[in-house]
């Protein structure tokens, strides 16, 4: 082999050494939405590097920069028209409304409907009006709550909505928690979800007007819980006897007869907090994410009493590159 043929075969190796470490180095750094909110709806903290440690596979993980983010997320309302909501349709759409009235301006929200096929409504928009007028034709067409419910098929579907995904945005689901259509699983969504940096969120509670769901829902709602944690968002499931952090023996209604917010319109109160006041918050892994696997990011730095108030959301899940 020629000193030239040999000189380019060692400057062809360097040139791939440095492009596998740099896409490495890429990998390992990481851009999450982080949420923080109090439990008694006092004002949180500012956090900073110092309020956080992070550990993944039991080594720490370099916290780089936290700041408030600036930039408006986009959100998709996804709505189950499944025909286990007819009795519960007014809920749901009070909540759906309920949402749209108390989000900023400068949020836009994109809506749409899913039993067994997913309907898109309405790409991210800032005119509600124009949403709440769709979610009025829903209240009064009773025919169109029908059929089986493919859950986590539109959620994966809702994605494509959002296009280019920025950071912040999300997916809320107001369902019962039943699916009995999908092709598609929590955890290759849970993944999907990760991957593209979108969070979910959900409002789940039982249909058909009884207070204990069926085996379906119970698991169903389970699950949107989980997946809501393992990308950063938030779900919860009223029961009828317990509500999040408040125990509860109300119905789902966002307000009660006086017009004041019930134990489940202040945890939509919280949830709005979550997906629109979050923080950019950069790490660097110790190591290259190989599979899906889970981290923790903790609160450092503030005394007990601040923690035991304090609600960190982020995505647990952390999925390869590619």
């Amino acid at each position: 082999m020629s000193h030239a043929r040999i000189a380019i075969v060692l400057i062809v190796g360097c040139f791939s050494v440095i492009r596998a470490h740099a896409q490495r180095g890429a990998c390992q750094e990481r851009t999450f939405p982080v949420s923080l909110v109090t439990k008694d709806a006092s004002t949180a903290p500012e956090l900073s590097t110092t309020n956080l440690e992070g550990t993944y596979r039991n080594q720490p993980v370099h916290v780089k920069l936290v700041t408030l983010e600036q930039n408006a997320p986009r959100i998709i309302l996804l709505m189950d028209t499944s025909g286990s909501m007819t009795e519960k349709l007014n809920q749901s759409l009070d909540i759906a409304e309920d949402l749209l009235s108390s989000m900023p301006p400068a949020v836009d929200v994109g809506l749409a409907f899913f039993a067994k096929d997913l309907q898109p409504v309405a790409r991210p928009t800032s005119d509600r009006q124009k949403l709440k007028y769709q979610l009025e034709g829903l209240r009064r067409n009773l025919s169109s709550y029908r059929g089986k419910t493919a859950l986590w098929t539109a959620v994966l579907e809702s994605v494509k909505m959002l296009g280019d995904a920025r950071l912040g945005d999300s997916i809320y689901v107001i369902s019962d928690g039943g699916d009995n259509l999908s092709s598609s699983a929590k955890e290759p969504v849970a993944i999907a979800l990760t991957r593209a940096g979108i969070r979910m969120f959900a409002a789940a509670f039982p249909a058909g007007g009884q207070l204990l769901p069926s085996p379906e829902e119970t698991v169903g709602r389970n699950d949107l819980q989980q997946v809501s944690e393992d990308t950063g968002g938030a779900g919860f499931i009223f029961s009828g006897m317990y509500l999040g952090h408040f125990p509860s023996s109300q119905r789902p209604n966002v307000r009660d007869k006086s017009g004041q917010r019930t134990q489940f319109g202040l945890r939509l109160d919280e949830q709005i907090r979550q997906l629109v006041s979050f923080y950019r918050v950069n790490v660097e892994l110790p190591e290259t994410v190989d599979r899906p696997h889970e981290w923790k990011l903790a609160l450092a730095g503030l005394s007990k009493s601040q923690r035991d108030n304090l609600v960190l959301m982020y995505p647990h899940l952390l999925a390869p590159c590619n």
